[in-house]
């Protein structure tokens, strides 16, 4: 798949709630997602949206998550890694995921400049 010459790069961070099969309490979940926020801050830029809310499921079990966007994230993509790995020991998270990739806005004339 080509890439249109103004997409921009994106990078998109999901948490989820719970800790195994019950959620985490609501005064940990807002520690949980201010510190993903500030490690992203610190690292590659600060989101553009936090998006946050039911929905998400682990190992079929619906949780609670947030999703924080950042658009042209700089170079700091280990550093976060590593930030990350510590967030998920700190909060009994098995996992965070991190997706890359590239933003195109697209219109009824197509792509847009």
């Amino acid at each position: 798949m080509s890439q249109p010459a103004d997409s921009i790069p994106i990078l998109f961070v999901t948490i989820g709630r719970n800790l195994g099969l019950e959620p985490m309490s609501p005064p940990k979940w807002w520690a949980f997602r201010g510190s993903v926020r500030a490690a992203l801050g610190a690292t590659v830029g600060e989101p553009s949206f936090e998006i946050a809310g039911p929905g998400g499921r682990w190992h079929g079990q619906a949780e609670s998550s947030a999703v924080y966007i950042v658009l042209r994230p700089t170079e700091g993509f280990d550093r976060l890694r590593r930030v990350l790995i510590n967030l998920a020991t700190d909060f009994g998270q098995q996992s965070i995921a991190i997706a890359t990739g590239r933003s195109e806005l697209v219109g009824p004339a197509g792509s847009i400049e």
